[in-house]
């Protein structure tokens, strides 16, 4: 982990959710965006990484709301292989919306899941699979690029691009009618 982020910051890529580094505020076109992330899922890392206690979650989206016009949040959560978004995935976003995140996504699923409104917000509880070794079901093969357009606080429009993974975890975009399949999971029909 430490070899990942330094090699981030090499590169002038923030590395975000891990302990003792600052949550992230940029602004964009004129807007001021915060980033947070946290996990939710038991890791050997977890140590380095900013776990979910949600008091504390409330805090630093609160903290970060008063900083920023949009606070965008994502979760590292759930089970895996499933479509469905967990009980504590659920309250977890619907508390991060509460606290005023404009935006929640989320991952570790392997397989895309529904997406959410919440008061207005939307929850994207995993977008799947993008580079990765798990070529063993077409499920784990799948996974969606999220494109998100904001305008402060305000998401003004979202699409998913589907892609299926294939040769030593490379992502190519998916057909049309693979894509029809995997957004079906996004609205759960």
């Amino acid at each position: 982990m430490s070899e990942t982020i330094e090699i981030l910051q090499e590169n002038n890529i923030a590395a975000i959710g891990v302990k003792d580094e600052e949550n992230l505020v940029r602004e964009i076109n004129g807007a001021k965006y915060a980033f947070l992330a946290y996990n939710d899922v038991e890791t050997a890392n977890q140590k380095k990484v900013k776990n979910v206690d949600l008091n504390i979650v409330r805090a630093e989206i609160a903290a970060a709301d008063k900083l920023a016009d949009a606070v965008i949040i994502m979760f590292h959560w759930g089970n895996e292989y499933t479509h469905k978004p967990t009980a504590r995935q659920i309250e977890i976003a619907h508390a991060a919306i509460d606290a005023g995140a404009d935006l929640v996504l989320g991952n570790h699923a392997h397989w895309v899941q529904i997406m959410e409104q919440y008061k207005d917000r939307l929850i994207m509880y995993s977008h799947g699979n993008f580079v990765f070794d798990q070529n063993w079901s077409r499920k784990t093969s799948e996974g969606v690029i999220g494109l998100y357009q904001m305008k402060g606080e305000e998401l003004l429009d979202y699409q998913f691009i589907s892609v299926i993974i294939e040769h030593n975890s490379q992502p190519r975009l998916a057909t049309e009618n693979e894509s029809e399949a995997i957004l079906k999971n996004i609205t759960g029909q």
